[in-house]
């Protein structure tokens, strides 16, 4: 069945039943124009920059009664003037299809516990591991089963998948580059007013190769503890991953994070240290120390230039620090413009096993993001972003760039959300 027939059918199926439950349905629509002049990579001298638009377009329809709920978000992702090919009459067609974001429907096992299967956004603590990465444009979402267990101050959650890239007839093949399995389980208590502490385990699956059905699995334990106590608020959060990489070999990583807050009448003060362990020179050669972000969210971490959201690549294996600092300030109620600084460095030294890096030292790059935020309405808001990197020889030479320019990268975005229908 096609899916917009398969939409139109639901929302008639649902609205038969709507004076049995709460029913809602919810239009978005985000365009977003970039300037690139160095995003995600070193631009040399001779490089041109780049101006384009990306648009995301949603349908969002929710149901809920006292036994069970569902949600289906088609989406449309696309560039302006992207189409595919342009027919007879000068008209602009485009052979993608529209997607499918979210599918899931849930019923209640008992008081205060349901399950919940389909496609779903995943969202847990800090989303180091766990994140629907809402700035690109597709976002993402995990096709699995849930249980959610959710009493009064706190929560149990545990996730299910099995996965596959077409309808197998025989054997389980599936790309080495993707997790054939991801599981999880997470607890949440809230301590005292104010503070909570989270518990979360997550393991891996990936095959040996893309023709074989042998099995690598990965482990990741961690937790994340939050306080806010009046002007002040502190986060911890630390993670180890141990078992086989999608590579086989043997793997013992971490990450930690520590972030202080301070906050006085408009303005909110936020400074913090990441560190995501690395390779380094002879030490444990037989095992990888590399830290797997899994499906974490990066671009609200690791800078607005999206130089680090591959840390294999982006650090020759040799993990990343990443002092930050930012500055908020709200002078009106429909206004918020925040200023970011980062300084990033690796936190091993990995990368001196090659030659051509022996010499080099671990500091990387300083870059500094500008994001304001405009609320024109209840169902129009406007946020334009700027950012800049200011790479050292290190990055320069990971990147084979000896004639950079300046690098830096700008967005406007415009993000129209209204309740269409809600009864």
């Amino acid at each position: 069945m096609h899916i917009k027939n398969f939409f139109i059918i639901s929302i008639f199926s649902i609205s038969t039943i709507q004076l049995f439950g709460q029913i809602k349905l919810e239009a978005e629509i985000r365009p977003r124009t970039e300037y690139r002049d160095g995003y995600k990579m070193l631009h040399k001298k001779e490089n041109n920059p780049s101006l384009l638009v990306t648009q995301r377009t949603r349908l969002i329809l929710t149901y809920k009664n006292e036994k069970i709920g569902f949600k289906i978000v088609p989406q449309d992702v696309r560039i302006w003037g992207g189409e595919d090919h342009i027919n007879t009459s000068g008209i602009n067609i485009s052979n993608e299809g529209i997607d499918i974001h979210e599918a899931w429907f849930s019923f209640n096992i008992r008081k205060n516990s349901l399950l919940k299967i389909g496609r779903q956004e995943l969202n847990y603590n800090d989303q180091r591991l766990l994140a629907k990465r809402n700035w690109n444009q597709n976002g993402l979402a995990y096709d699995m089963i849930k249980f959610e267990y959710n009493p009064e101050n706190c929560n149990f959650h545990a996730g299910l998948s099995w996965n596959n890239s077409s309808d197998n007839l025989d054997g389980n093949i599936y790309p080495n580059s993707r997790y054939k399995t991801v599981d999880f389980l997470w607890f949440n208590k809230e301590l005292s007013s104010g503070s909570t502490i989270s518990f979360l385990g997550i393991t891996t699956g990936s095959m040996q190769s893309d023709t074989t059905e042998k099995m690598y699995f990965n482990e990741t334990l961690g937790t994340f503890f939050e306080l806010n106590k009046n002007k002040l608020g502190f986060r911890a959060s630390g993670y180890y991953q141990f078992g086989k990489n999608r590579f086989g070999d043997l793997e013992s990583a971490y990450l930690a994070d520590l972030q202080g807050l301070f906050k006085i009448n408009l303005l909110e003060i936020v400074s913090g240290i990441t560190y995501i362990s690395g390779n380094k020179q002879n030490i444990d050669s037989n095992k990888d120390h590399t830290f797997d972000m899994l499906y974490g969210a990066r671009h609200s971490f690791h800078g607005m230039m999206d130089y680090f959201s591959n840390l294999d690549k982006a650090t020759n294996h040799s993990g990343l620090v990443n002092g930050y600092f930012s500055f908020s300030i709200k002078p009106h109620k429909i206004l918020n413009v925040k200023l970011m600084y980062h300084i990033f460095s690796t936190s091993g030294d990995y990368f001196k096993t090659y030659n051509e890096f022996s010499s080099l030292n671990k500091y990387l790059a300083s870059e500094c993001d500008i994001v304001s935020k405009l609320k024109i309405a209840d169902y129009l808001n406007l946020e334009f972003g700027y950012g800049f990197i200011l790479p050292s020889t290190t990055l320069r030479k990971f990147q084979m760039i000896s004639n950079h320019k300046f690098s830096n990268f700008a967005y406007i975005m415009v993000i129209a959300n209204h309740v269409l229908f809600e009864e």
